[in-house]
């Protein structure tokens, strides 16, 4: 494939994605935990509780919604290089996102819970049915996105029970998977893990349903796509003045509908007295709270980023963020390192506010090992085999003042 990567980066992009891969790491080690069935009855108001309550209220569905949505400016970005290398973006973006998948069912097989990766692999396909719509018709999509994942639940359960899938039902399989895992987490060996992490990824991508489900992961992406379409990432002028007339308005109703749904879910307001409470604490949830808020943490950064005292302490987030696939296996490897039994075993025993210290010490660890790779290196490791793969020939590794003469 005959295509060079464009050199040039807006560097707000590379600091909201490692913001964003901190983020999902907080929640990774606490309320996504393989583990977080043991979370269930945390004493109130104990550190625990309080850590599960912070994460909830700030961090929870914010980050991975950031991820998702830069994941459309990606493609934009792509988009736009291969309209500059006179290439088709169908035939490059098929090899990307085949890599992609690659890489993130090797990870599971390496007991890394790296699912997300697979969803990006799959709904990253829609772009290439949406890439020319009008921006308007985007946003239609967008909408209409949210709209099926939100009440897809309730319709499927109610006109079609029962999902069929191969080797059975998949609420059967998923309740066998989840129970096996509990009970290979704490005891099991490595190949049993990676045989289950590889069996949910097969139970959760043959059931159909589940596209229903999560298709507003895509509605992310096609948002991204659309704010690449209006010029707001190749234009600053248009990427602040966007930023100032939206961030308001997404984080205070992004973190009021946290506050409502926490408030219902934790705290049982309303539990006694309204019809379909659970419903409603989740439409709080999501999409009235998390993407909202998560959008909102995004127009924030690009509004303090414009600021040159900000610019400097968000700037930890930028190496992370230019290695972000190389340092979201890393935290993924962390949490199965910290779980299973290959390595520390702390499976079902390691609680929210532990978690959250870990997050948070390794941290300057990933900055710093990111900024001295970059200072030697062009790509992060994973990033580089991603690159090998989607343009067919081996891209240059160390940068030009390190190779020897």
């Amino acid at each position: 494939m005959n295509l060079s990567p464009t050199t040039e980066r807006t560097e707000v992009i590379d600091v909201l994605r490692g913001f964003a891969i901190f983020g999902m790491f907080t929640v990774n080690m606490t309320a996504d935990a393989l583990w977080n069935d043991a979370f269930g009855d945390l004493p109130r108001w104990s550190a625990d509780f309080l850590a599960m309550f912070f994460v909830n209220l700030f961090t929870n569905g914010k980050f991975v919604t950031i991820f998702s949505f830069l994941f459309g400016v990606g493609f934009y970005i792509q988009w736009q290089n291969c309209i500059d290398n006179n290439v088709a973006i169908e035939r490059f973006w098929l090899k990307r996102l085949s890599g992609l998948l690659i890489i993130g069912v090797t990870a599971n097989a390496l007991t890394a819970p790296a699912g997300i990766l697979v969803d990006y692999a799959i709904f990253g396909l829609g772009l290439l049915l949406c890439y020319r719509l009008a921006p308007r018709y985007m946003l239609f999509v967008v909408l209409l996105c949210f709209l099926v994942a939100k009440l897809s639940e309730p319709v499927i359960s109610t006109f079609w029970p029962v999902d069929i899938v191969a080797g059975g039902t998949a609420p059967d399989l998923h309740s066998a998977v989840h129970d096996a895992m509990d009970q290979a987490g704490p005891a099991g060996g490595f190949l049993e893990i990676a045989r289950l992490g590889l069996l949910h990824l097969w139970v959760t991508f043959t059931s159909w349903n589940y596209y229903f489900g999560e298709i507003d992961v895509f509605g992310l992406m096609l948002l991204g796509l659309y704010v690449g379409r209006i010029g707001a990432f190749a234009d600053e002028q248009i990427r602040m003045s966007l930023a100032r007339r939206v961030a308001p308005w997404l984080i205070t109703i992004g973190f009021l509908g946290c506050v409502i749904w926490i408030a219902m879910d934790t705290f049982g307001l309303g539990k006694e007295t309204l019809q379909h409470h659970d419903f409603i604490a989740d439409v709080f949830a999501w999409p009235i709270g998390m993407p909202v808020l998560g959008l909102g943490y995004a127009a924030g950064i690009v509004l303090l980023y414009g600021k040159d005292s900000w610019r400097r302490w968000l700037g930890i987030f930028s190496p992370i963020g230019r290695m972000a696939l190389t340092n979201y296996l890393f935290t993924s490897f962390v949490g199965a390192f910290v779980g299973f039994q290959w390595g520390l075993g702390l499976y079902g025993k390691l609680f929210p506010a532990t978690g959250l210290l870990i997050v948070v010490a390794l941290l300057p660890v990933q900055a710093w090992l990111s900024r001295w790779w970059l200072a030697n290196f062009m790509f992060g490791p994973v990033e580089w085999l991603w690159r090998y793969w989607t343009y067919g020939q081996a891209p240059p590794m160390r940068r030009i003042s390190q190779v020897d003469a």
